[in-house]
């Protein structure tokens, strides 16, 4: 064990990131916690980028950049985890902003808790969508059951044990590319315990893609696909596009829609009673808020749409309070 390793290894992959890449990188040089290693995988770089990253490196001794021709994301993530020498590895993005505190507020939470093996935090948007703050759940058996549907973990957010992939041969997969981080919590969630920290941590910077969100649907499709089947259940087409719509919280507005989003998630709760894949109660109370959100959200069915969630046995497991009960009963009136 090298004593002089530092306590964490920042790894942020850059590709064509000049706009941002000062603000990005200064921000966790600034960090209030101190004792890290800065590792910069840079693919393909300009020689803007070259004078960028140079004049850092020459500066701060934490600072390792690894130059190399096109790799991409994934296997430059995979790199940096491979030469990191913290005990914890947190991720960062050539674009984003992370908080002054961030890395203190993280190695006090995994030194607290030795049970987690990965965190992430809320954070706040900015860039296309800015102002936005994304809420995820904290706990790990909310965050694997919503995994079912979607990724609850805010990507260069996290910070992991580094143990964790050295010792289950956990690495990013090229074929999860564009979803890559989901596929890998998805994995990470069957060996460790996830967790987020409920505090704003990362100013997370939005970017209009839609070649890039097609994507990244395809590839979180098969993710989601993958673990359904683990539930012994083969979905049909339109059962499948009853779960992305819901992945996306998509509704379509009328009675059928809602009648097959319940018979699917009470599909899902059968099965996961049979195969203990995920934890109960929570995989419960997940599927119940799917059926809140769209019904709370169909309202213009009047009483159909009240009669219809509180007739489901998963309508039960949401533990909505009289305050929630009584708005949603009230729309339905008023329609």
């Amino acid at each position: 064990m090298n004593i002089d390793a530092p306590k964490v290894s920042v790894v942020m992959p850059v590709y064509k990131g000049d706009k941002h890449l000062s603000d990005s990188i200064n921000s966790i040089l600034n960090q209030t916690f101190s004792n890290l290693e800065f590792i910069i995988i840079c693919d393909d770089p300009t020689d803007e980028t070259r004078n960028i990253l140079d004049k850092y490196q020459q500066n701060d001794s934490r600072v390792k950049i690894y130059y190399q021709g096109r790799q991409g994301l994934v296997n430059s993530l995979n790199k940096g985890i491979s030469v990191a020498e913290g005990e914890y590895i947190a991720r960062m993005d050539a674009d984003d902003i992370s908080l002054p505190d961030r890395l203190e507020k993280q190695v006090e939470f995994m030194n607290r808790n030795p049970e987690i093996g990965i965190c992430g935090s809320w954070v706040k948007t900015i860039g296309n969508l800015s102002g936005l703050v994304w809420i995820f759940p904290c706990d790990h058996e909310t965050i694997q059951s919503r995994m079912l549907f979607e990724t609850v973990i805010a990507h260069p957010s996290i910070i992991a044990r580094r143990d964790l992939f050295l010792n289950n041969g956990f690495a990013y997969k090229q074929e999860e590319l564009y979803a890559e981080d989901y596929g890998l919590w998805v994995r990470a969630a069957k060996e460790t315990r996830l967790a987020n920290i409920p505090k704003i941590l990362l100013h997370y910077r939005i970017h209009e893609s839609t070649s890039d969100r097609n994507k990244q649907k395809y590839v979180a499709n098969n993710i989601r696909l993958a673990q359904i089947k683990e539930l012994g259940i083969n979905p049909t087409e339109e059962e499948f596009k009853v779960h992305e719509a819901l992945s996306y919280y998509v509704i379509h507005h009328n009675r059928e829609f809602i009648l097959e989003v319940i018979f699917w998630l009470e599909k899902l709760r059968t099965s996961n009673f049979e195969m203990k894949i995920y934890p109960e109660p929570a995989f419960s109370t997940v599927l119940g808020q799917q059926l809140y959100f769209v019904c709370k959200n169909s309202t213009y069915l009047g009483f159909d749409s009240w009669n219809l969630f509180n007739e489901s046995k998963l309508s039960k497991s949401v533990g909505l309070s009289i305050a929630q009960k009584t708005k949603f009963l009230l729309k339905c009136i008023i329609k």
